[in-house]
């Protein structure tokens, strides 16, 4: 693959990443549920660990709520042919009902990504909050 070709395959993967964090912002539940792989699994910052179900509600019902959301990814990798890799920081300050609501968070997060017939879905999520301010 030509290094131009190379570089456009590695920018679509990188989209919806960053329309998922887009929908988190604007609270957009459709596009927000579109990122997620039907099995998709997370283990959020509430300590718990969550299904696609259990993070589209939570967002409608507002536990998922940020005036701000800046991420950094400090380390992308592909694994194998379909997934991708990323590690990173969040900075975000969480509003209304989320928990925090108010505080500047910054929390660690790492993620797969899945090539699921040629659309990414988010399949498997870490997120730890290591401090609040």
């Amino acid at each position: 693959m030509s290094p131009l070709l190379a570089r456009r395959a590695l920018l679509r993967r990188w989209q919806r990443p960053i329309a998922w964090t887009r929908a988190i912002l604007s609270r957009d539940a459709v596009e927000f549920s579109a990122a997620f792989a039907d099995d998709a699994v997370v283990n959020n910052p509430f300590n718990r660990i969550a299904r696609k179900k259990d993070a589209e509600r939570n967002l409608a019902t507002g536990l998922i709520d940020y005036a701000t959301l800046e991420r950094s990814i400090e380390y992308a990798a592909t694994r194998g042919d379909h997934d991708v890799v990323l590690m990173g920081e969040e900075v975000l300050t969480p509003v209304g009902k989320a928990k925090f609501a108010g505080e500047k968070i910054r929390r660690r997060t790492t993620e797969v990504w899945t090539d699921l017939s040629g659309t990414w879905k988010l399949a498997i999520r870490q997120a730890t909050i290591y401090r609040t301010k």
